[in-house]
């Protein structure tokens, strides 16, 4: 399987997907995105992916000029966080 760029893919592989912001969703403590694709979807180039109710602190704000560079460390069953770079 190859990725955007024609690059192969393997399992624990780390990605990374461009999308817009299309709304802010503000409730108590949880700060949620929804988020649609830049890309479309080949073959026909037609259709892009949705994502609701991601949490803003989840993602990497990727505007030209900022600093993309992370390092995901796990601190327990399923979860991650985004670190500094070292």
């Amino acid at each position: 399987m190859l990725d955007a760029k024609g690059r192969e893919l393997q399992p624990g592989d780390t990605v990374l997907v461009p999308f817009k912001v299309k709304a802010l969703h503000f409730s108590g403590s949880h700060r949620n995105l929804d988020l649609e694709t830049c890309a479309t979807m080949p073959p026909e180039h037609i259709e892009k992916t949705r994502f609701a109710n991601v949490n803003s602190q989840m993602v990497l704000r990727a505007n030209d000029g900022d600093d993309t560079s992370f390092h995901v460390i796990a601190v327990g069953a399923g979860e991650f966080r985004l670190m500094e770079s070292e």
